[in-house]
């Protein structure tokens, strides 16, 4: 999947992820490098409005699924981000909402 369908998918649905909590969410990995194959899933970064639980998690990221018309995306909280993987995820990260 290209960056900009994975965007205008995302920004299209911007007042439905807000409603959700979604605070912000960023596009990183293959995707974002404009290299994703055609088996690459869709990495993605958000950060939520308020705190959540496992439930309102799996639940925005098979949304994020449905939008992305049923591709796998690997759903990251930004506070969860081990230190060994920040300084490479922020680098590639591509703001979206």
């Amino acid at each position: 999947m290209r960056l900009e369908d994975v965007k205008k998918a995302l920004v299209a649905h911007k007042a439905e992820l807000k409603d959700q909590g979604v605070k912000t969410l960023s596009v990183f990995g293959s995707v974002a490098r404009g290299d994703a194959g055609p088996n690459s899933d869709v990495d993605l970064l958000v950060e939520f409005e308020r705190p959540f639980g496992l439930f309102h998690f799996i639940h925005v990221k098979d949304y994020l699924k449905e939008l992305l018309g049923g591709v796998e995306v690997d759903l990251v909280v930004r506070d969860a981000v081990i230190e060994e993987l920040k300084e490479g995820i922020y680098r590639e990260e591509v703001n979206v909402l």
